[in-house]
């Protein structure tokens, strides 16, 4: 199926032809395009891809498009996102199997997600020498005209994301910093995925405060999730940290502590409405068994 007649289709089946244009030179294979998306991720993230036990066909398929979207509910039906769009969104790149090769490139002048605005989104995904990369940021519109900037960088290669995050505000040190990670896949021997992150140590503003994050490592396995040396702070005296090991077992727990840790603020960071409370807490809190139906907390 060319890919012209294949987007002339859905246009038509949506009634929104007047909203979307599409151009491309060449045809693709309707029934193998998921396939081929799915054999990028493999060749770089194989075991997020159900299929790794089994042996991946090539599928040889050949598309360059250049479609822009402007009707909303048109990306609401096709993604299922409470997305909303007042300028048209472009969406330019090509898929080339037999050499291995794609990029994706989204451009969106101003976009409404769930009520919040974004604006100059860019998006750009492609297959390069040392993997798969992907570049995406935008402004985020918050309260009070305050801009943020935002952009996350990551690179899969040999079941291994490196994944970096960075902000930052129109008004100084309100939002700003970056968090970097390594995190690793892998397979487990009844085809379960098990995570492994490593985060470095960063430096960061949140609401005008300054916080340092130390090192941590995390294990994500099919039966437990394990935490090693978490530590947020805050002005040296504040810090929440965690270790220990969440799990249906026991035996396993994890062990939180505070110190002097306001709570007000905490609850503005996580933006629970309609709760408030006042002063600092500080203590020990050991969590069990929060795999199972009575979780315990002491």
């Amino acid at each position: 199926l060319h890919a012209t007649q294949f987007f002339n289709k859905m246009i038509e089946k949506t009634g929104s032809r007047e909203h979307v244009e599409f151009d491309a030179d060449y045809p693709f294979h309707m029934g193998t395009l998921v396939e081929s998306l799915k054999g990028y991720l493999h060749n770089y993230l194989p075991s997020l891809c159900y299929e790794r036990q089994h042996t991946h066909l090539r599928q040889d398929n050949l598309c360059a498009l250049n479609l822009k979207i402007r009707d909303t509910q048109l990306i609401q039906d096709l993604l299922l996102i409470p997305l909303e769009i007042d300028k048209a969104i472009s969406v330019e790149g090509y898929l080339y199997d037999s050499n291995d090769a794609f990029r994706l490139q989204v451009t969106a002048p101003h976009v409404n997600y769930d009520g919040t605005d974004f604006s100059n989104v860019n998006i750009i995904c492609e297959t390069a020498t040392d993997g798969l990369n992907l570049n995406a940021g935008g402004t985020v519109h918050g309260d009070n005209d305050l801009l943020t900037t935002a952009n996350v960088l990551a690179n899969a290669t040999d079941d291994r994301l490196n994944l970096g995050i960075l902000w930052n505000s129109s008004e100084g040190q309100t939002f700003e910093g970056a968090l970097y990670s390594n995190v690793y896949f892998d397979y487990t021997s009844d085809n379960k995925i098990d995570v492994r992150v490593e985060c470095d140590s960063s430096d960061f503003y949140i609401n005008k405060s300054a916080w340092k994050l130390s090192p941590f490592n995390m294990h994500v396995a099919p039966e437990y999730t394990q935490i090693d040396d978490f530590r947020l702070e805050h002005d040296n005296n504040r810090y929440v940290c965690a270790n220990g090991c969440i799990s249906d077992m026991e035996s396993d727990s994890l062990k939180v502590v505070l110190n002097n840790m306001d709570l007000n603020y905490l609850l503005t960071l996580v933006k629970l409405k309609g709760i408030s409370f006042g002063g600092n807490v500080s203590g020990h809190i050991n969590a069990a068994d929060l795999y199972t139906d009575t979780p315990f907390l002491d």
